[in-house]
């Protein structure tokens, strides 16, 4: 299902349902559409092919043996912006991503603001 002509949609990748909720809460105040959280690969990929996103925000861990590099490998292929949010450093990051941005948790809001606007333009 598509959002309206006017909004832009953030898909939000993150299995820490308590963290991808404040994550949505950060992107609707900051004026754009939250899809999401995804909490896994299967729910990412799903709401890549039911949307037509702007951009996409990724944890990298998923639970388990879970990355989200499947689903960056995605969005690279349909040309979707994206960074990832995550708590480790970027040696998880395969080579062909480390000029993706990356944002490391804890942020601050005012961050993941400035980041959307890179990612989106302002809504």
């Amino acid at each position: 299902m598509t959002g309206k002509s006017s909004e832009i949609l953030i898909l939000i990748v993150e299995d820490d349902p308590l963290v991808g909720e404040s994550i949505r809460v950060w992107v609707a105040e900051a004026g754009y559409r939250a899809i999401g959280p995804a909490l896994s690969l299967t729910e990412a990929k799903a709401a890549i092919a039911d949307n037509t996103l702007a951009a996409a925000l990724l944890d990298i861990r998923l639970g388990g043996d879970d990355r989200s590099f499947e689903v960056a490998d995605i969005l690279a292929a349909l040309r979707v912006p994206f960074a990832f949010l995550s708590a480790y450093t970027d040696v998880l990051t395969p080579r062909k991503f480390r000029d993706v941005p990356h944002l490391m948790k804890p942020f601050a809001g005012e961050a993941l603001t400035a980041l959307l606007h890179r990612l989106a333009g302002p809504p």
